[in-house]
């Protein structure tokens, strides 16, 4: 085994090892591997398609990573102690280990086939036409090289289809838990909301036990939401500080479909998150709100784009970090709309605040307007806490702690309404209070 890999070195191991996996050729997956790796295999320069080389390519030290294998899928009415006490809170849950995959389905509350849950490695089923239209987007120029590594040797992954007119009231929870060190565990998720259905989930990503070597943890999701249908989606990530997180997300949105999607980043040693939103026809609504407060050498890299394909369509991104601790922070965002397009409001912010001289955050808007009837903006700003606000807050008989504490609180949880579901706002506030977020003594 060799040691001391850089990124590029530690992913080119794995996919050399793994490329000739088998797989059931008649799967969901199996057309979809091979061209998640002959993109891997196009890409020739790696720091020039992530467009970021000079902090990717500053992760070193990284051991030869073993490849999460097969998991063990099971269909289960037990459900972790971890979240046994809220089992009836949840319309199903799935929970991702190294291991295996548990999968629950509230009964009670949702009706037959309401959910399909399939794993990559299962036959293809009566409901696959949308998910071959879906895949047929995904392997293009947007994905990267750790995302088309991840996609090329994935053992887990699901297909979750939400069937035509589901009103899903209980929120439906995909929790991913990394346990085992020096492991790459690429997970893909591929989720179809067909025409007029409706509801919540919630992703989690965690750690078990405090790991004390490097891993990496890729997880490439896509999600298409059909006409008319409308979710919220949550995600909080809490790995741990020896952990590097690759997220790569795209999503497509239908007629008058609309998601209001919130991120919470608070975990793992590095994070590289690409996010693109595709508003493909009329009427499509995309709302989304992201929250990170790195600390102690933390770096957290956000590349996110709002792609306006069709008329009337809408985006509303923000972006709010709190940074401390010698931390380092990159947003690139970009609007795109389409020529020939009208009716089009994109829009994105970015807002920060920074604790310590020693943290370090650059921010990159862009507009791409190929359209004339548009209305589109950005807005950037990075910014100490207010002094006189502190002075204030201190004259009112509050310590310099305890005043700088409540700005930073009022800061983060600024964001927090634009979520519409009660529940998943509990979810975000339990988060923040798990951990003190933003600390400035």
């Amino acid at each position: 085994m060799m040691d001391n890999l850089n990124l590029l070195s530690a992913i080119n191991a794995i996919v050399n090892r793994h490329r000739n996996l088998k797989i059931n050729q008649n799967s969901y997956y199996a057309n979809l591997r091979e061209a998640y790796i002959h993109r891997f295999d196009e890409i020739s320069g790696f720091g020039n398609h992530l467009k970021i080389s000079r902090k990717l390519l500053g992760i070193n030290d990284l051991p030869d990573l073993d490849l999460a294998s097969i998991p063990n899928i099971k269909f289960t009415n037990r459900i972790s102690p971890i979240i046994q006490n809220k089992q009836n809170d949840y319309a199903a849950i799935i929970q991702i280990f190294e291991s295996e995959i548990d999968i629950w389905v509230n009964e009670k509350t949702l009706g037959r086939d309401a959910i399909v849950i399939n794993d990559i490695h299962s036959k293809k089923s009566p409901n696959q036409k949308p998910f071959d239209t879906l895949l047929g987007k995904l392997h293009g120029k947007d994905i990267d090289a750790i995302s088309a590594a991840a996609g090329g040797v994935c053992q887990h992954g699901l297909f979750i289809y939400i069937s035509e007119d589901e009103q899903i009231k209980q929120p439906i929870l995909i929790q991913i838990n990394h346990v085992n060190n020096e492991v790459f565990f690429p997970v893909s998720i591929f989720l179809i909301s067909a025409a007029r259905s409706s509801g919540q989930i919630i992703f989690k990503i965690s750690e078990i036990k405090n790991n004390k070597n490097k891993s990496i943890i890729p997880i490439n999701l896509s999600v298409e939401l059909f006409e008319n249908s409308q979710f919220e989606m949550l995600e909080i990530q809490e790995l741990g500080r020896m952990t590097c997180y690759f997220p790569h997300e795209q999503i497509y949105l239908r007629k008058n479909s609309t998601l209001r999607k919130f991120i919470f980043d608070k975990g793992a040693y590095f994070v590289k998150r690409s996010l693109i939103v595709n508003l493909e026809e009329n009427g499509a609504n995309a709302n989304i709100s992201g929250l990170y407060s790195p600390i102690k050498n933390q770096v957290y890299v956000y590349e996110t784009r709002q792609n306006h394909h069709a008329s009337n369509t809408i985006s509303d991104l923000i972006f709010k970090g709190v940074l401390n601790e010698n931390s380092d922070t990159l947003w690139m965002g970009n609007v795109f709309v389409q020529k020939g397009t009208k009716g089009v409001d994109g829009y994105q912010k970015n807002d920060n605040l920074l604790l310590n001289p020693s943290s370090n955050m650059e921010s990159v808007p862009g507009l791409e307007i190929l359209s004339d009837e548009v209305i589109c903006s950005h807005g950037v700003t990075i910014s100490n806490i207010d002094k006189d606000q502190l002075f204030y807050m201190q004259t009112r008989g509050l310590n310099e702690e305890t005043a700088a504490n409540l700005i930073v609180s009022g800061f983060l949880q600024s964001i927090i309404p634009r979520l519409h579901s009660n529940y998943l706002i509990q979810e975000v506030l339990s988060a923040m209070d798990n951990k003190n977020v933003g600390i400035l003594i």
